[in-house]
């Protein structure tokens, strides 16, 4: 099978749908509120790249260029990704991935719902390298000829010239790693962030802290929008701390397929995208999670 639902894996599967996979499995099997998908296995990307001959060009390619050279590699890594959006998947794989998503968009009521498409390698998050920002995703991705091609662009992104360096920069064989995708259903959000339940900045173990705009997170991930910034106590989820922005642009849908930048009505840019009452719930969903994983230790660690 190369296609799995989020309730069909947990962490054990990190070999099978990479980091991002396995925790969105989990998480979903634990009973949290996670958005319906399903993962690529990475058993697809391996049948992919050897069906079409490209492990031999690509282990040509890298033997012609030195992995160390960010700009070499950022010079000519757009023809190995050409291999692979060129390339065709099986027929096989394109019909467990057409059931899939049709199954997901019935679920959900939508003719063509819009997904989320992102590259979940085998060698995310781990202990010694996160390969945080490494790869690529996409947003607001209709209809099964569109998924399929931004599936392959997931597959082309383990060979981002930044990936590449990273991987030779700390000692990882490059063909060590394979690329499983995560298709989940998009949420049509009115403010997005990201949660931090430990302090990022000071280390402090009684603090959450999080980052939150309007629109879809995108914005917030890639720092393209202004951001406000809120600091929770963690026994209390009282708000010690925050910052309010003055946020002019959020990230939304594109019609058809993707995102665009949009303007932020002038009356709502200096409203804070969150109301205490959404962190409340954001803090009782952090230490949900933190059961889930085991929960830090209850005191200051000094930075």
């Amino acid at each position: 099978m190369y296609v799995h639902r989020f309730h069909e894996t947990d962490a054990e599967h990190g070999d099978r749908v990479g980091g991002k996979g396995a925790n969105l499995g989990l998480l979903t099997r634990k009973g949290l509120r996670v958005p319906p998908g399903f993962c690529v296995d990475v058993s697809a990307y391996r049948q992919f790249v050897t069906g079409n001959g490209l492990a031999l060009e690509i282990e040509r390619w890298l033997d012609q260029v030195s992995l160390g050279d960010i700009q070499a590699l950022n010079a000519r890594t757009s023809n190995l990704k050409a291999l692979f959006l060129d390339a065709p998947v099986s027929a096989e794989f394109r019909n467990q991935v057409s059931d899939a998503y049709s199954r997901l968009s019935r679920d959900s009521g939508a003719a063509e719902l819009p997904v989320a498409v992102r590259s979940s390698s085998t060698a995310e998050d781990m202990r010694q390298a996160s390969f945080a920002g490494q790869y690529d995703s996409y947003m607001n991705v209709r209809g099964e000829d569109d998924l399929i091609d931004h599936i392959k662009r997931c597959w082309a992104s383990l060979w981002n010239p930044e990936a590449i360096h990273y991987r030779h920069s700390n000692g990882i064989d490059q063909f060590d790693v394979a690329m499983a995708v995560v298709v989940q259903q998009m949420v049509r959000s009115k403010a997005s962030g990201v949660l931090f339940s430990v302090n990022p900045v000071s280390g402090d173990l009684t603090e959450m802290v999080v980052n939150a705009s309007f629109g879809l997170g995108e914005g917030v991930v890639e720092g393209s929008v202004e951001v406000d910034s809120f600091v929770l106590d963690r026994e209390t989820a009282a708000v010690k701390h925050r910052s309010v922005q003055v946020k002019r642009r959020l990230i939304e849908y594109a019609v058809g397929s993707g995102t665009q930048a949009a303007d932020v009505p002038i009356e709502r840019q200096q409203e804070p995208s969150l109301t205490d009452a959404q962190l409340r719930e954001l803090h009782g969903l952090a230490v949900s999670i933190e059961e889930i994983y085991g929960a830090p230790p209850r005191h200051r660690v000094e930075p």
